[in-house]
């Protein structure tokens, strides 16, 4: 429901590869509405590519309540085929906690159409067919 009425435009997928040895990524929102966060995403879909990923190879999606979240609300192993997808526009902050073997996950943003034109109108971004609208 709260996707309703958006015009939902798919990001180009984007290959991230951890190299174990602790490997991780700090928290962060993936969208939100201060001027630098402002990108127009609202959905952020992850596919892990692991094969033979064991608990003790850490490197877990850790989603937050805030970012001064010291639990978090729930660690998302990165098991190979596992599909995990979250609204990111000013929620869901997350981490990637350590990872101690190789790590591969493919990220695809979909983004609010009308802010994804805006930023490709002003040239903030190119590439997404929306330049010069």
């Amino acid at each position: 429901a709260e996707l309703a009425g958006v015009q939902l435009t798919q990001g180009a997928p984007m290959v991230a590869v951890y190299p174990g040895n602790g490997a991780r990524y700090d928290r962060h929102f993936d969208a939100n509405d201060s001027a630098a966060g402002n990108n127009g995403r609202v959905l952020t879909l992850l596919v892990y590519l692991n094969p033979f990923w064991k608990t003790a190879d850490g490197g877990s999606l850790r989603l937050l309540q805030s970012l001064q979240d010291e639990t978090g609300v729930v660690d998302i192993d990165p098991l190979h085929g596992r599909v995990a997808a979250f609204l990111c526009s000013n929620r869901w902050p997350h981490e990637v906690l350590p990872a101690w073997a190789d790590r591969v996950a493919v990220t695809i943003w979909y983004y609010d159409g009308r802010r994804l034109s805006e930023r490709c109108a002003s040239g903030e971004i190119v590439g997404f067919g929306f330049e010069g609208k």
